[in-house]
C-alpha cells in the first residue's frame, strides 16, 4: 500500500518523523489502532522515520568514498 492508496482508503495522519509520516491505516480485532510509516518523498510504506526510505533512498546516508569518516552526506 502506498500513501496515496492509504489516504484514499481513509488513513488518518498521526505524527511526523524526519523522513516519514505515520498514518493510522486501520483498527485490529481488539479495537487498537494499526499504523504505518510512509516515506515523505515517494509514499512507500514501512519507511523509517529516522533512517529514511529503502525504496527511494530518501534520507539514507550515502557511503563515504574515502576512509576518513569526517563527513557524511544524506541522500535527498
Amino acid at each position: 500500500m502506498t500513501l496515496e492508496q492509504a489516504i484514499a482508503a481513509g488513513a488518518l495522519w498521526l505524527e511526523s518523523g524526519f523522513y516519514a509520516d505515520r498514518f493510522q491505516t486501520g483498527v485490529d480485532e481488539f479495537g487498537d489502532s494499526v499504523s504505518t510509516w510512509f516515506c515523505r518523498d515517494c509514499g512507500a510504506a514501512d519507511a523509517d522515520p529516522a533512517e529514511g526510505c529503502d525504496e527511494c533512498g530518501f534520507g539514507q546516508i550515502e557511503p563515504d568514498d574515502d576512509d576518513d569518516d569526517d563527513t557524511r552526506e544524506v541522500a535527498a
